[in-house]
């Protein structure tokens, strides 16, 4: 059976953040993550759950009208950055929000070694 941080250690930094990722990975017994992925206006996968920023980051907008670098200023990472942050054996449940399509199969390809 796997044991599965659900978008990080919620009790240790704010869910779905580089921290609440890094916190999961450093309980003994943690697997990996579930994360959730959504587009930001500029087409890059981001990890998110929810469709806009006001339940989290307390903001009412939708994360489809900020760009990637937009939404990292509210600590909202790209798939990209959590993959360079887990290490190499960390399981990964990714579960896409919305039709996503490259933008979140490249860089899951990239990060495991996998071209096809």
């Amino acid at each position: 059976m796997l044991l599965l941080a659900h978008r990080g250690d919620h009790r240790r930094a704010t869910e779905n953040t580089l921290a609440a990722f890094a916190a999961a990975l450093a309980i003994p017994g943690v697997d990996g993550l579930e994360l959730d992925l959504r587009a930001s206006a500029d087409g890059i996968a981001v990890v998110l759950h929810d469709a806009s920023l006001a339940r989290v980051q307390g903001r009412r907008i939708r994360a489809s009208r900020l760009t990637a670098a937009e939404l990292a200023v509210s600590g909202i990472p790209s798939l990209v950055d959590v993959l360079a942050a887990c290490p190499p054996g960390a399981f990964l449940d990714v579960e896409l929000k919305e039709d996503l399509g490259e933008a979140a199969l490249a860089p899951l390809r990239a990060a495991r070694g996998r071209d096809d």
